[in-house]
């Protein structure tokens, strides 16, 4: 969300270190870390609705929710004070305060497009329905009003608008993630036209990477028919997942992004920067759904991964070993933390009605299997008793850098449960049945309940009349039993 700024009673720079420091321990997943910056820099930053927005974001909303209504006590009048009293308020769980408080700083400041924008992105994180949906629309749309300039308003617009099925107008904004302001945008010089949609036949035509690993994974059904069309495609995708990416698309020649940050801005090096000898056309990849998303999506489909067959019959001797039963992969969060991010994730102990389910409908013993990043000894020694199953992890598995292996592994499941990270989008493109957990609306709308381009994932909201998180673990284990009855 975007930072409003406000009253501010001034602080000292050691207080602004350890906001920094928070704000850095947060981007690298250490939450516990992060909030005890802030709780030593509360005392000096206890009046900054920015800071408070940070307190929010790691878990402490409550807390903030508190410190904001004391700021407004003395400050009635500051726009931005309630503003993050909205932001604090959804994410504590409380959505009827956050509106109320958003609804008040955008009475007081209706100039001000940072109100319409945090409070659009709070109901998509808290929406129940699609009337929460259309009303973020509605206020992303004032936004991009007052700023038509912009353009990086455009992409929270597609957001929405891809989520509640608008697939033409979202694509089109989703163009707005290019803005040269955006954070991921990377800075090239390619020596030829960019391509708008023309016929392809007998085109060399180069798909630059960008975004993370799990939207490169999601996107290789557009490759493919974007190849199908083409004489030529030259595929960048992150440098780990090329091995995988070219024996799944041997019709594309695959190469490794090539990309360095200066001075806090991406640049493509080397044939990155230039593309490929050759080339008549480029696109970056998350463009090509708007002209093909007509073509790509619900249309039967084969897998889009394609593992390395000997890794996988590796990992089967290996699984073998556990003896027989369901296999069950698992991962509950992603390793990447943030205000928008960590509300997504529960902790496992919270699982539990998803194993008590697996437990109930598997016939025969269940095998839980770990593919959760990072520090995760303390929720595996606690599974038999939070949750009431072993769980078996792999700590040979280097599931962060080893792509391939990881895929192996997950090609042996017969079923995954999941936060939506790129485990998700690994095991989907396998086409092993996926089930996520998601408490924000899908990133484009499902058809028949299900991803439209990887119809193996499924992404599951709580169910009407439920909250998070309780309404979502309810309805995974509902959907458990259901598929393994049948």
């Amino acid at each position: 969300m975007q930072n409003e700024g406000g009253a501010s009673t001034g602080s000292s720079g050691t207080a602004d270190e350890l906001v920094a420091l928070g704000r850095r321990r947060c981007g690298e997943g250490d939450l516990r870390g992060a909030l005890d910056a802030f709780q030593a820099a509360l005392p000096a930053k206890g009046d900054d609705p920015g800071f408070l927005f940070d307190v929010a974001g790691v878990g402490r909303a409550p807390d903030a929710v508190v410190a904001f209504r004391d700021i407004l006590a003395r400050h009635r009048e500051v726009a931005s004070s309630w503003a993050g009293l909205g932001n604090a308020a959804f994410l504590a769980g409380s959505p009827y305060l956050g509106k109320r408080a958003y609804a008040r700083a955008i009475a007081l400041e209706p100039d001000q497009p940072a109100s319409y924008v945090n409070f659009a992105e709070a109901l998509a994180i808290d929406a129940v329905g699609t009337d929460e949906h259309e009303r973020a629309v509605a206020l992303l749309r004032r936004a991009i009003a007052l700023v038509p300039d912009d353009t990086s308003l455009r992409y929270n617009l597609a957001r929405s608008l891809l989520s509640l099925g608008r697939f033409a107008e979202g694509w089109a904004h989703y163009e707005g993630r290019l803005h040269p302001d955006g954070r991921n945008h990377v800075v090239r010089a390619v020596a030829c036209p960019r391509w708008r949609g023309e016929p392809l036949a007998g085109r060399h035509l180069f798909v630059c990477g960008e975004q993370g690993i799990g939207d490169q994974l999601w996107l290789l059904p557009f490759v493919r028919e974007a190849a199908a069309q083409a004489g030529r495609v030259t595929l960048e995708v992150a440098p780990k997942l090329v091995p995988l990416v070219r024996r799944s698309l041997p019709q594309a020649t695959v190469l490794p992004l090539q990309i360095e940050r200066r001075e806090g801005i991406w640049h493509a090096v080397g044939e990155s920067r230039t593309g490929p000898d050759g080339a008549d056309r480029y696109i970056e990849a998350g463009s090509l759904p708007q002209f093909l998303w007509d073509t790509v999506s619900g249309q039967p489909a084969a897998p889009a991964l394609t593992p390395d067959p000997a890794l996988v019959d590796r990992w089967r001797t290996r699984l073998d070993a556990l003896g027989p039963g369901l296999r069950v992969g698992i991962c509950w969060r992603s390793p990447l933390f943030g205000r928008e991010r960590s509300p997504e994730y529960l902790p496992l102990d919270t699982w539990r009605p998803i194993f008590e389910a697996l437990l109930r409908a598997a016939d025969g013993p269940v095998h839980a299997c770990c593919f959760q990043h990072g520090d995760v000894d303390g929720d595996i020694a606690q599974a038999p008793r939070s949750v009431g199953l072993a769980v078996t992890r792999f700590p040979d598995l280097d599931l962060w850098d080893d792509i391939d292996g990881t895929a192996a592994a997950l090609a042996n499941m017969d079923l995954v449960v999941t936060a939506l990270t790129s485990i998700a989008r690994i095991s989907a493109g396998l086409g092993i049945p996926t089930l996520v957990l998601t408490k924000t609306p899908y990133f484009v709308a499902p058809s028949d309940g299900r991803d439209p381009v990887g119809p193996a994932l499924e992404p599951v909201a709580p169910a009407p009349g439920r909250f998070w998180p309780e309404g979502v673990v309810g309805e995974v284990a509902a959907r458990i039993e259901a598929r393994l009855k049948r």
